[in-house]
């Protein structure tokens, strides 16, 4: 059995445990084929079930707060050729990792699991992306000290500039190349730009995209869209709507758009993708 280690990474809000919740279900289901499959049940995966649940009712999944992470999460898959994976990640609090870009400090648990890990999948919302702000558009009165500035905090940076600091401290930590899925979530909400996943990246997070660009060497890395919920919760009606539309084949809510364009129901994809790169 092959053993692979993932981390799974992005800021409050960008869509990791939604991911998660619509992936416990896919391994399960038979109506569509998947590249990954449910092997076996060993371990706590209450956690998971839960997730599913909360994703078969079309309920908004909770974000994983700071009590209620999971640091290590295991399961079995395997895939059309009978080959089994253990892969193990954690569902930690994007909180977590803001609080290591403002206060520039790791736990030892974490840091070491960012060590040991064999790929890393990012994860980005659109709806929550803060952008820069020109200085043209800053108020001339704060400009001139007229007028005092608001405190300054460092969640409200740019999302760019967060997201390009973690990815330097793990290459700090690791000193060693890792292959990097990024995952644009939420992207039945971008899918009008008729952009592909990474062409969305060069145009919204410009910063993040030249650092992977100009780090081939350090991050191998592939660009996913998934639409995960099939479309936005907003009210019981908007839940009850998607209920209605996909009520005899809940597999088909999903979307995952690769970065040829391709499109498919199989949220499984961006892991196989992680789980066979050299």
């Amino acid at each position: 059995m092959n053993t692979v280690n993932c981390y799974i990474m992005g800021l409050p809000g960008a869509g990791k445990t939604t991911y998660l919740a619509a992936l416990a279900y896919s391994l399960q289901q038979r109506e569509v084929e998947t590249k990954l499959m449910w092997s076996e049940y060993n371990g706590n995966h209450q956690h998971l079930l839960n997730l599913e649940n909360t994703w078969l009712r079309a309920c908004p999944v909770d974000r994983t707060n700071i009590s209620s992470q999971e640091t290590q999460l295991t399961i079995e898959l395997s895939d059309v050729n009978r080959n089994k994976y253990s892969v193990t990640f954690p569902d930690l609090s994007g909180e977590i990792f803001q609080n290591y870009y403002s206060n520039r400090e790791m736990d030892l648990t974490n840091k070491e699991t960012i060590c040991k890990c064999d790929a890393i999948l990012l994860f980005i919302n659109p709806d929550t992306i803060i952008q820069p702000i020109l200085i043209s558009s800053i108020s001339p009165k704060v400009r001139k000290h007229e007028l005092k500035p608001k405190a300054y905090e460092p969640i409200n940076d740019p999302t760019e500039v967060q997201i390009v600091e973690l990815l330097q401290f793990i290459v700090h930590l690791r000193n060693k190349p890792v292959s990097l899925t990024v995952v644009i979530s939420a992207w039945d909400v971008v899918e009008d730009t008729k952009l592909l996943p990474e062409e969305y990246l060069k145009s919204r997070l410009t910063l993040l995209w030249q650092y992977l660009y100009c780090n081939k060497n350090i991050f191998k890395t592939c660009y996913y869209g998934v639409s995960a919920q099939g479309g936005t919760l907003e009210g019981d009606a908007a839940q009850l709507e998607i209920l209605e539309k996909y009520k005899d084949n809940q597999i088909e809510r999903i979307k995952v758009v690769d970065n040829s364009g391709s499109v498919s129901h199989d949220i499984s994809i961006p892991l196989w993708n992680t789980l066979h790169e050299d």
